[in-house]
């Protein structure tokens, strides 16, 4: 609700799980998961829709299919129709703009392709990867792999250690037959922040750095790369450093679709949901709950956050 939307849940599996990890999965069958998607669409059709976790190659299907039904598919993916107006000073762009600056004519459908936990833990089975690239990539108007969802979709061994691997990447999944792929940098980042840091240690941590100096320091940036088949689109902002990062991907992924349904352009929506994520780790506190690897995301910290826009590119 911080980003003006309201979601209706379906569950694709169960897990048992804490900040330690996750110590198990039931998966939903199929039949009752078509059942509760055809609850939500029959009664309160979403504006738009973003997937996550999904277990194995039936649930993949059975979402898939149940998409399908209800109007999702990249193929309408514009409609010509520009942005609306001036957003944040960004000025309106032209029937001939590229199709990031465009909203879409079908449903729009964000693809997380969620598939290991932050303590490691696959969360699908092999042969999800697979179904994604066959029955759901192609209907999504947008998918948001981190680094390591992309290498696991792309399947050629590839590391992507650098901004040019991203846009590389991102142009080579688009022809999965997606509307746009948002490659996620900031595994990257919290990498060169590690380098930084280590370096730092090793030129002698008893030297003591005065207020210009540490403000002179180089800043770590996360950037995310947005390529929507015609152009690439840059995001960056301040690596910020908080251990409360587990569930940051799906929070960024659900900002975004609720954008497109509030009718922004790709652009805009990407924007936006970076706007909203940085401001919520910005103001991350130290929540303290559990002994392992998983800290939470503190959603309640994206309250009150000032409004994203498109970037002038």
């Amino acid at each position: 609700m911080a980003n003006g939307g309201y979601g209706m849940t379906v569950l694709t599996a169960l897990t048992a799980q804490n900040s330690r990890g996750v110590q198990g999965i039931f998966v939903v069958p199929p039949a009752f998961l078509q059942q509760q998607l055809a609850s939500v669409f029959d009664d309160l059709p979403p504006a738009a829709v973003k997937t996550g976790m999904l277990p194995d190659a039936a649930a993949v299907e059975t979402v898939a299919d149940t998409l399908r039904q209800y109007g999702a598919g990249s193929s309408g993916q514009t409609n010509g129709q520009t942005s609306g107006g001036v957003v944040n000073g960004a000025c309106r762009k032209s029937v001939g703009a590229a199709p990031g600056n465009l909203r879409p004519q079908a449903l729009p459908v964000v693809v997380d392709p969620v598939m290991v936990s932050t303590s490691g833990h696959a969360l699908a089975k092999q042969s999800v990867c697979a179904a994604l690239k066959q029955h759901l990539i192609p209907l999504a108007t947008m998918i948001t792999p981190n680094l390591a969802e992309a290498q696991a979709l792309l399947g050629d061994g590839r590391a992507l250690e650098s901004l040019e691997d991203m846009q590389q990447a991102a142009a080579d999944l688009h022809k999965l037959g997606c509307t746009s792929v948002l490659i996620k940098g900031g595994h990257l980042a919290e990498r060169k922040q590690k380098i930084k840091q280590a370096a730092a240690a090793a030129a002698g941590s008893s030297l003591q750095e005065t207020p210009q100096q540490q403000q002179d320091e180089e800043v770590v940036y996360a950037v995310d790369v947005l390529y929507d088949g015609t152009r690439c689109y840059y995001y960056t902002a301040p690596f910020i450093e908080t251990a409360n990062t587990h569930g940051t991907g799906c929070t960024l992924a659900a900002a975004i679709a609720t954008a497109l349904a509030n009718g922004q352009t790709p652009v805009q929506a990407v924007q936006t949901a970076k706007d909203y994520l940085t401001s919520a780790l910005a103001a991350s506190v130290g929540l303290g709950l559990g002994a392992g690897p998983q800290h939470p995301f503190n959603h309640g910290a994206g309250y009150g956050r000032v409004q994203g826009g498109p970037m002038g590119l």
